[in-house]
């Protein structure tokens, strides 16, 4: 069973050749699912092999060329990482019930998958609960990152040196920094303490980082973290702006720049207090036409849902089956929680939304929210509807992710909320969450006027 650290996402290696034949087999125990599947980066299926429910058994080749490298394996609700060269003929078996604790390779490639599996079970285990880790002190803290590192880099000493050795100690490294960078503001939340600071030298090793490493870039996740960090959030954080699109300017690697202005490009949000600086900036010290007109087309776009401006409408289908539109609320204030079954910090909030809609009962605000559940699961969003509340609106929007009013507000991840004014006025289109006291604090001060 996934516990901590599951990998979604994994990269590929840069190399000419081509897995033409590769073959792929194995044995599954306790089988769910008829399908198992290898997905590239992209998270596109290269690989798919049917298993047999009674045996449990698979066996396929590849029907396209791939590029060697780094794969995910994913069956059922499971996934985990893998790595393909032209010459593996690999045999794959686990046990559904403890998917990572059991999954083994052999044959061909077999000592490189091993080593994933157990890496991703010695990063598990010896970090143990992050919550209890990220609450700990720099000491206790930066002495369970040194162990994991230590056991991770004795485990890769029993492989030959060569290309896979020096990629995932490259690996190992970043993602230990990724802890070191996510540590202030992690313990900061934990510990309820907004005034904590890392010392002097807790960062040191950063510094030694090169940004703008393409090879790296391509085979670690948290290298990737690492450089969105150093490229994006300056230019989102409202920090010197024309030096943090000079940054993204002058990266060498095409391939980095265009992911740091794709990433730049996703995070543009209406909620967003800098939108005409970074495109001023943008505008004035980029080069890339295509990237400054897309930029101010998503700027212009991020202004009409603004605060202030006349909130976008909607019409979903409640429980019941009724439509109900926002026109529906007017003369009252609307607070939208747009959320999916499949989200758990959406989720998370449901206790305090529906403490907070029995609070206002009967006053002028009504509470929606809008699922952004795909089609397929409709039956499993009404039936986790039906044991919550029937004290506020739940809504299933048309079109998930691509329904009209999520496209209006750019919404590309949840929970997300959403509070409007008794005019259809947006107050904040990136609303503090049911959980945060400054949520009813707000609104308390919009229904006294």
């Amino acid at each position: 069973m996934k516990k901590l650290f599951a990998v979604f996402t994994v990269f590929l290696l840069t190399n000419n050749a081509f897995l033409s034949a590769q073959k792929i087999q194995g044995s599954i125990i306790n089988p769910e699912s008829e399908k198992i599947f290898i997905l590239n980066r992209s998270s596109n299926v290269v690989f798919s092999a049917d298993v047999d429910l009674k045996t449990g058994t698979f066996s396929d080749i590849f029907k396209k060329e791939c590029e060697p490298g780094f794969y995910t394996l994913k069956y059922g609700h499971e996934t985990t990482s893998m790595y393909l060269e032209p010459s593996f003929d690999l045999t794959i078996t686990l046990d559904t019930r403890e998917f990572d604790e059991s999954i083994s390779y052999s044959g061909t490639g077999a000592e490189y998958n091993n080593f994933l599996a157990k890496k991703f079970l010695l990063e598990e285990q010896g970090y143990g609960n992050l919550g209890k880790l990220y609450s700990s002190n720099e000491t206790d803290f930066l002495k369970k990152l040194n162990t994991v590192q230590k056991k991770e880099e004795k485990l890769l000493a029993n492989l030959s040196d060569n290309d896979f050795v020096k990629k995932e100690r490259q690996a190992i490294k970043y993602h230990k920094l990724v802890f070191l960078l996510n540590y202030q503001s992690y313990h900061a939340y934990l510990t309820h303490n907004n005034t904590f600071k890392v010392s002097a030298s807790f960062l040191a090793p950063i510094d030694s980082i090169d940004y703008d490493n393409e090879t790296d870039f391509l085979n670690s996740k948290d290298y990737q973290e690492l450089v969105n960090k150093y490229y994006t959030d300056p230019v989102l954080s409202s920090q010197n702006i024309k030096d943090a699109i000079l940054k993204i300017e002058h990266i060498k690697s095409p391939i980095i720049k265009s992911a740091e202005m794709n990433q730049l490009l996703r995070f543009i949000a209406p909620s967003l207090g800098n939108l005409d600086s970074i495109n001023w900036a943008v505008q004035n010290y980029m080069t890339d036409k295509n990237f400054k007109e897309k930029i101010a087309k998503k700027i212009d776009a991020c202004k009409n849902v603004s605060k202030g401006h006349l909130s976008p409408s909607f019409s979903y289908k409640d429980i019941d089956g009724n439509t109900v539109s926002l026109s529906d609320f007017k003369g009252k204030l609307v607070y939208i929680d747009v959320w999916a079954t499949w989200c758990a910090p959406c989720r998370r909030e449901i206790p305090f939304l529906k403490k907070m809609a029995k609070t206002y009962e009967g006053k002028a605000i009504e509470f929606v929210s809008i699922s952004v559940d795909n089609k397929s699961a409709y039956d499993k969003w009404k039936k986790m509807v039906k044991s919550q509340t029937d004290n506020w609106h739940q809504l299933f929007a048309d079109k998930s992710w691509n329904s009209d009013f999520t496209r209006a507000y750019m919404i590309n991840s949840i929970p997300r909320f959403i509070l409007i004014d008794k005019e259809g006025k947006i107050v904040s289109p990136d609303a503090t969450r049911p959980s945060n006291p400054v949520t009813s604090k707000m609104i308390d001060d919009l229904l006294a006027n």
